[in-house]
């Protein structure tokens, strides 16, 4: 197994007790957010922050940092769309990091730390008003052979097809915005 490979599943098999830890750290700094939120708030939190270290772990693991770029350039237009200000991401970015250094060996973090800044500048960028950029999408009908493998039950094969378009170049964010 290479040093990507290792660090992802390593990342993989801590992501919850990092995302319990972040979501704490931040709830401890931020008192407000549980009056503001909720426990439902909170639980929210908490998914998308484990949706955030599972798309870091696949950047590590593809060794394709812009996986993670491109996923956080989407989250932000997400958040920015539904009135969520930056600062909100960027408090749960700064606690995820926070975490992975308190928590994650040397050799693992530095990998981990390549996909991690770059997606944090590039979600820096996107609440800035920057442009984000990443392949398009092939011109094969990739949307409409997910859905085929869907409708037919064929989780496995959709599955496989989303992490081919990956490692051919399509951005996570040209998959999000044009094939889910």
């Amino acid at each position: 197994m290479d040093k990507n490979s290792a660090a992802a599943n390593e990342l993989r098999s801590a992501a919850e007790t990092i995302s319990l830890a972040a979501v704490a750290k931040d709830y401890a700094r931020r008192p407000e957010l549980l009056a503001r939120y909720g426990e439902r708030g909170r639980a929210m939190y908490l998914q998308d922050t484990r949706f955030h270290l599972s798309y870091l772990a696949d950047a590590i693991g593809f060794g394709r940092p812009s996986i993670f770029r491109d996923y956080l350039g989407w989250v932000a237009d997400v958040l920015a769309a539904r009135g969520v200000a930056p600062e909100e991401l960027n408090e749960n970015l700064r606690c995820v990091r926070e975490v992975l250094d308190e928590t994650r060996s040397p050799e693992s973090l530095a990998i981990a730390l390549e996909a991690f800044d770059a997606g944090v500048a590039a979600a820096r960028a996107a609440a800035a008003g920057a442009p984000q950029s990443s392949a398009p999408l092939p011109a094969d009908g990739l949307a409409k052979r997910y859905l085929d493998f869907l409708l037919r039950g064929e989780r496995q094969q959709a599955l496989e097809l989303m992490q081919d378009a990956l490692r051919s170049g399509t951005g996570i964010r040209e998959i999000w915005l044009h094939v889910f």
